[in-house]
């Protein structure tokens, strides 16, 4: 038997009985399985079967039946004895099958104008903090690509990258992290996931930017599949399809995420 818990709770609010059709005909277990149904039911639980063997046969329709049986015990809830009514959170809470976030607003990422910007700033420190100020965190190839033209070059070439980083010696000073090709401003006190005002390939989205959107993503579901939240993600980024870079740069922000966890394919929060 497995239980459904309400999120943000410890409130248990669904039994889902998964044994098979031919465990349950037998008398023992008939007569020990409707026992515990009875006694969950008086304490207020609400109960669902599966079988096995039907979702094996139709896991599709199997997995909408159970999606349906969680959200109406979510909005129906368990049974509150009076003296914890105070207790028990105002709002209702929503599980989604899918992650539909039509009530999240991520703000839009877009280029700095680095030509108005270059006419203010000439020392490389400060013309890239400008442009940081717009774009961090930002990935310093991304940045290079806007920039090179202040090299006297065509492109960016290994002339221009090692001239790049020289010039970036000691920016720290300046308030400008490298790390890992990725350029960071010391103050920025948050960083957000932006979707595409400007869209940018998946490789210049620093990871602790994408791990925001899925931090995002799961705080208004608690817990997803992670196809399901990917593929959400990715969707919101402006990407049709989902490929395996996408993919393995949604696996190494899974990764650095604090407070996230992960059991086969559901990704959930840890409980606090």
């Amino acid at each position: 038997m497995a239980i459904f818990k309400k999120p943000d709770s410890s409130d248990y609010v669904l039994a889902i009985e998964c044994d098979g059709a031919t465990y349950h005909s037998s008398k023992n277990a008939r007569d020990r399985d409707r026992l515990r149904q009875e006694i969950l039911e008086r304490m207020g639980w609400n109960f669902y079967r599966n079988w096995s063997t039907d979702w094996l046969r139709n896991t599709s329709v199997e997995k909408e039946r159970l999606f349906e049986a969680c959200t109406e015990a979510l909005h129906k809830g368990r049974y509150v004895r009076p003296e914890e009514a105070e207790d028990e959170a105002a709002e209702p809470i929503v599980f989604e099958k899918t992650i539909a976030p039509k009530h999240i607003t991520f703000p839009e990422y877009h280029d700095a104008n680095v030509y108005d910007l270059r006419r203010v700033h000439f020392d490389l420190q400060s013309y890239g903090k400008a442009i940081m100020e717009v774009e961090a965190p930002v990935s310093e190839e991304y940045l290079l690509k806007q920039i090179f033209f202040i090299y006297n070059r065509e492109k960016v070439t290994s002339v221009v990258k090692q001239q790049f980083a020289s010039q970036m010696y000691g920016c720290e000073r300046n308030g400008i992290v490298r790390h890992k090709g990725f350029l960071y401003l010391v103050d920025q006190k948050k960083i957000s996931l932006r979707v595409p005002g400007d869209k940018r390939e998946i490789k210049y989205i620093a990871p602790e930017e994408i791990a925001a959107g899925l931090m995002t993503l799961l705080k208004q579901n608690y817990s997803a599949e992670k196809d399901g939240l990917y593929r959400t993600l990715a969707n919101q980024l402006g990407f049709a399809r989902m490929g395996d870079a996408i993919v393995a740069r949604f696996d190494e922000a899974l990764g650095i995420l604090k407070n996230g966890t992960v059991e086969g394919d559901m990704v959930s929060l840890k409980q606090e």
